[in-house]
């Protein structure tokens, strides 16, 4: 099971401290009571609590990093009991193994950063970057988009004008949520102009433009050049387009 501790950011629409302090103490529990039949009070699974370093970026993510020390410290969770829960069903965390994703550890309290082992993983290289763009992010593109590689293809110029051009706007991700975006807007944008005539093209206003008659259309570097930019366009519809 997965935990996005993003959602705590939910706590700002709480005025009242009282009413934070509870969400605040029925988070944790309101996961663990998905993962525990009433009777069972012990857990020997896997507990994946991810992007726990954007709790620092919430009013009340010091305060939640604290509620988890008693459920990470192995010194404790043996007999852990939450407000939420209640104190009739303490549980046993001792044997569940805890992983806590993040991206920095800096915006981590010292308390909670020492009870956890630090397993960094190193990002992905261009070279990886490109072959999950082939093998991955261009097919679930192209699904999404309802297109097939007979209305496009993706070329080797194509891949590696996407990656530079994702390093040079949002800098160099260890990910490749960037390249998803950018491969999508591009797919987007030429699934448009397949579909829709130029007639249709001028009453929309594009502010792009790319010869598609012939297909498959290739997506080469000056494609993706044309495509995968900001144009500023005033139509709230073009949002979806980088």
């Amino acid at each position: 099971m997965t935990i996005k501790r993003r959602a705590v950011k939910q706590l700002e629409y709480f005025k009242r401290k009282a009413e934070a302090k509870m969400w605040i103490e029925e988070c944790l529990a309101r996961d663990l009571g998905d993962l525990f039949e009433l009777e069972s009070t012990l857990c020997n699974g896997v507990i994946l609590l991810d992007e726990i370093d954007k709790l620092g970026e919430t009013e009340h993510g010091l305060q939640v990093q604290y509620s988890l020390l008693h459920s990470i410290d192995p010194a404790q969770n043996s007999h852990f009991v939450d407000h939420y829960l209640g104190p009739q069903l303490p549980l046993d965390l001792s044997k569940t193994l805890i992983i806590c994703a993040m991206n920095s550890t800096s915006k981590l309290d010292p308390a909670l950063l020492n009870r956890l082992c630090i397993i960094k993983i190193p990002d992905y290289t261009s070279t990886q970057k490109i072959k999950i763009l082939r093998k991955h992010l261009f097919p679930d593109a192209l699904i999404e988009a309802g297109l097939t590689t007979e209305q496009i293809v993706l070329t080797q110029e194509g891949c590696d004008a996407i990656v530079s051009q994702v390093e040079q706007r949002v800098g160099k991700e260890g990910g490749v949520r960037g390249i998803k975006n950018c491969i999508k807007a591009v797919i987007d944008k030429i699934g448009l102009l397949i579909r829709t005539n130029e007639k249709e093209q001028e009453a929309l206003q594009l502010s792009f433009s790319l010869d598609t008659a012939t297909l498959p259309v290739p997506i080469t570097a000056n494609v993706v050049a044309e495509l995968y930019k900001n144009d500023g366009s005033p139509q709230s519809w073009t949002g979806m387009f980088l």
